[in-house]
């Protein structure tokens, strides 16, 4: 993980600043060309879903609505699995 952030930082798109309470702790922060790329390379930007959901037919709306449903009740179940192995 280190690597990542070291290569992210070198890239400008992280910023790491150490906490001043507690010199063994680093803070991570995007910086506005971090934030910028992260907006510009997501699927689930919001403007562009809505887009996406007002371009479709019909047909493929319902079918892709249904698909999320469906991703979201097995993420849920995942979840929950999870949540009970964590708390044993």
């Amino acid at each position: 993980m280190s690597i990542m952030v070291a290569k992210l930082v070198r890239c400008g798109y992280v910023a790491r600043r150490r906490d001043n309470a507690d010199g063994r702790s680093i803070g991570l922060t995007l910086t506005a060309a971090g934030a910028r790329i992260k907006e510009e390379n997501t699927v689930l930007d919001a403007d562009l879903v809505s887009e996406m959901f007002h371009s479709m037919p019909a047909g493929d709306l319902e079918t892709a609505l249904r698909g999320i449903e469906l991703l979201a009740k097995h993420a849920n179940i995942l979840l929950r699995r999870r949540k009970r192995s964590h708390d044993q």
